[in-house]
């Protein structure tokens, strides 16, 4: 099939009809066929072009149910629009400053309840008998029009807007599959939601190449994602590190040695969405799949590196081997190069995209003398206490190993009574707020420890399922936002 310079939405069309009865998505105990999709984007698309829609258009989808999303931008795009994906667990005020910032005409979602605010227009119900409407056609010369409008998580500040045409949004997914060594995507479960980047590519990927996807809704249990992965259809699977780490809590429940790994079938199992931990990339290569992967990428770049196979057993604390057509490298303060082994920050360059520039990741790092890449922290995530460093990574890695934590985040800012940072610390957790203090008290050094902490069930995240650290800093700069002193 021919790619290059063609609507998504055309190339998504021809496999209809090629073979409109093959099940493209299972979604909630339902099955759907390319035709059915199809339908729906039809039936979808006339209710955008009632509601004035516009080629060139941006128009932004509120949705939870990820099927949905995708049938109504098939069918904002047989219109000529740009599509971009918010998350709807985003607090009200984000989502109007995304609209002002990108310039959105028109909102639509699944969700009544957002309707209810006038937040935006409700799509219409999902008519799977409904086949009055023609077959959608797409805008001839449109592969060079924006397709898509895709966010940054803004997990360190201020997200960043990109926009991208169909064509070069479909050469970044090619290109990306050959980067790994699959070239063609093999049927995948996917969860999260299609505001997060890494997300969208793996729904609009198995669509243009054809391939089964076993969606998972935006809210799921962990027994759904085992059921999904244990007797589904699909083998492959991408996952935040949190989810990772629920599975093999569940696993230690669940199985005993002899029955693990529990999915020897799943290959690939990516980690997306943030830092795994060392330990964690072990014990999900030896207790859930050995066809776990760390991939380590960013936006403006994509995937920089890969951490596979047995090399996980040997240098879990590497994120991997660079990937074709990326270039990193490693500087110090004044711009120059540093020395394999040396630290400093990692600036990396898509050289595969024509026109790329370099891109600085705001992680610090280093290169072993294998071409193995480490990454040892974010850039401003280094506090000072008496003159002494300290690394607020490593402090989240011991976090994460004591018992009952689920996740956690580290961050500092200037105390107000002196020189030294003050560091606050955020916990999610099944054990309580006192067992967590207790365990911190005996693990962690007390140079190390954090001046306020919060310990919660359920902390806020963003689009790419990481504690949302922009939201955990207001928090913590409110009276009564939850922090308390350690």
């Amino acid at each position: 099939m021919d790619y290059e310079n063609r609507n998504i939405g055309a190339i998504i069309a021809e496999w209809a009809e090629r073979d409109p009865d093959v099940i493209s998505v299972e979604f909630q105990d339902e099955r759907h066929s390319r035709a059915d999709i199809m339908h729906s984007a039809a039936h979808l698309a006339a209710q955008f072009a009632q509601e004035g829609v516009l080629r060139g258009d941006a128009v932004c989808l509120l949705v939870g149910d990820p099927l949905r999303g995708m049938e109504a931008m098939i069918g904002l795009w047989s219109l000529g629009a740009v599509v971009q994906f918010l998350d709807p667990r985003q607090p009200l005020p984000d989502i109007e400053r995304t609209k002002q910032s990108v310039g959105i005409k028109a909102v639509f979602t699944d969700s009544p309840a957002f309707a209810r605010k006038g937040v935006g227009t409700l799509l219409v119900p999902r008519d799977r008998t409904d086949r009055s409407h023609p077959p959608l056609s797409f805008p001839e010369g449109s592969g060079h029009d924006h397709a898509l409008i895709i966010s940054s998580s803004g997990t360190t500040g201020t997200p960043k807007f990109m926009y991208y045409s169909h064509d070069v949004y479909v050469r970044g997914l090619v290109f990306a599959g050959k980067q790994v060594g699959r070239p063609v995507p093999k049927p995948s479960i996917l969860l999260a939601t299609l505001a997060f980047g890494a997300t969208l590519g793996g729904w609009v990927r198995g669509f243009i190449f054809g391939r089964f996807i076993h969606g998972l809704p935006l809210f799921v249990k962990v027994e759904e994602v085992h059921e999904a992965m244990k007797h589904g259809e699909a083998e492959g699977i991408a996952l935040p590190p949190v989810m990772i780490r629920d599975l093999l809590e569940f696993q230690k429940k669940i199985s005993n040695k002899n029955n693990l790994p529990a999915y020897p079938h799943i290959d690939p199992l990516i980690s997306v969405g943030g830092p795994i931990s060392p330990e964690d990339l072990v014990a999900a290569y030896k207790n859930l799949t050995p066809g776990v992967r760390n991939i380590y990428s960013m936006s403006g770049v994509g995937a920089v590196s890969v951490m596979k196979g047995k090399d996980i057993l040997q240098k879990a604390n590497s994120v991997g081997k660079l990937l074709p057509g990326v270039d990193v490298r490693i500087l110090g303060p004044d711009g120059e190069d540093r020395a394999r082994g040396d630290v400093g920050e990692i600036i990396a360059t898509a050289v595969w995209a024509k026109g790329a520039k370099p891109v600085n990741t705001g992680d610090m790092g280093w290169m072993d003398d294998e071409g193995f890449l480490y990454v040892t922290g974010r850039t401003f995530q280094m506090a000072t206490r008496n003159s002494v460093n300290v690394n607020l990574q490593e402090l989240e890695n011991e976090v994460k190993s004591l018992h009952g934590v689920r996740d956690c985040v580290a961050f500092s800012s200037k105390s107000q009574s002196g020189p030294d940072d003050e560091i606050f610390l955020a916990v999610e957790s099944r054990a309580d707020s006192e067992d967590v203090r207790r365990q911190l008290r005996q693990a962690i050094a007390s140079f190390r420890r954090p001046d306020m902490i919060y310990v919660g069930s359920a902390l806020p995240r963003n689009q790419a399922a990481k504690l949302n650290l922009r939201t955990l800093k207001d928090m913590a700069e409110k009276d009564g936002g939850g922090f308390a002193e350690f």
